[in-house]
């Protein structure tokens, strides 16, 4: 009896013992491997060599709750014809100055809907050989106090790389591989009482250049406490009320308590003569739609001289048949 009961606490030491050396051997293997589990690579086969890197998406949008924390990836491709190494860093950002700025980064300035110190990367440097692809994965998360509404970041992805490393030429006569950073916006809303609220301010026709380009000019307004992406159409018509043209306005995004412009570019090769233009711009919430309307008038300058000089002509002889008449 007394030898079974041994036989039984030996098996049961066993067991443990197996049990606990499974355990280590696990934590063992996840803890050696973490950078692997950082990000992952694969080569892209025939990948042009554009001297550039590709990243995507340019736009994460998220929805989170106050405490939660979410994940999302995003792709860095090596495009510029040589091995490159990386780096990644997390920045705030607004609204650019004008149409032509899309955004301002803020450096390790933040800005009033900051988000840069809530996301993580597990690395911040990495190597790309040229045709590789990188997926790397991104944690965010909000304290459980955080106030509903949007908040912003941008992932940022730049090149370290300088000849000196590659073993190239180092002379002055060398030039190092510089490229501007590019990266992820990523615009993340707090659940809770969020306000979406924004409107059209103005539509004008701002410049009619001599390729008969028409630039429209929008102007638009958020007053919520999220983003908002407004989007919609011009209808160009003539003033005997037949539509020329639909000119479609993609989506864009507008920050909270701000204002952003936007130039929408349409070619009025076939115009010649009055027309009216009329916008519908959705605000980008609910279906509301905002309409404003702006007289269009296409006459080359050439072609508006030439009628000037008509009448003036018109007129002087006019005046000249009826001084001689008197």
């Amino acid at each position: 009896m007394n030898s079974s009961l041994k036989r039984i606490q030996r098996i049961k030491k066993s067991c443990l013992v197996g049990l606990v050396v499974c355990v280590v051997t696990v934590l063992a293997v996840f803890s050696t491997s973490s950078y692997a589990l950082a990000y992952f690579t694969e080569f892209v086969p025939d990948t042009e060599n554009s001297g550039d890197i590709l990243i995507g998406p340019a736009k994460i949008e998220i929805d989170i709750n106050p405490g939660e924390a979410k994940t999302f990836n995003f792709t860095v491709q090596n495009r510029t014809g040589r091995d490159q190494n990386f780096r990644i860093e997390i920045e705030d950002f607004t609204d650019g100055e004008d149409s032509n700025q899309t955004v301002k980064l803020l450096g390790e300035e933040k800005s009033q809907w900051t988000l840069k110190d809530f996301i993580f990367v597990q690395e911040r440097s990495f190597a790309l050989k040229n045709g590789e692809r990188a997926k790397i994965p991104v944690s965010f998360s909000v304290p459980a106090d955080s106030e509903p509404g949007g908040k912003f970041a941008s992932v940022l992805v730049s090149i370290i790389s300088d000849n000196s490393q590659s073993g190239e030429d180092t002379s002055s006569n060398s030039k190092a591989v510089t490229i501007s950073r590019a990266g992820v916006l990523v615009f993340a809303t707090v659940s809770g009482s969020t306000v979406k609220s924004g409107e059209l301010l103005n539509f004008s026709v701002s410049s009619r250049d001599k390729s008969r380009q028409v630039r429209f000019g929008v102007l638009y307004e958020n007053n919520g406490n999220v983003h908002l992406n407004p989007y919609g159409f011009i209808e160009i018509k003539s003033i005997f009320g037949k539509t020329i043209a639909n000119v479609e306005i993609d989506p864009w995004f507008v920050l909270p308590q701000s204002q952003r412009s936007r130039d929408v570019i349409y070619s009025g090769e076939e115009l010649f003569g009055l027309y009216k233009a009329k916008i519908f711009l959705n605000r980008g919430y609910d279906d509301v739609v905002d309409e404003k309307e702006v007289s269009l008038t296409m006459i080359p300058p050439e072609i508006g001289l030439l009628v000037v000089l008509i009448l003036f002509f018109g007129v002087w002889a006019l005046m000249s048949r009826f001084k001689m008449g008197a």
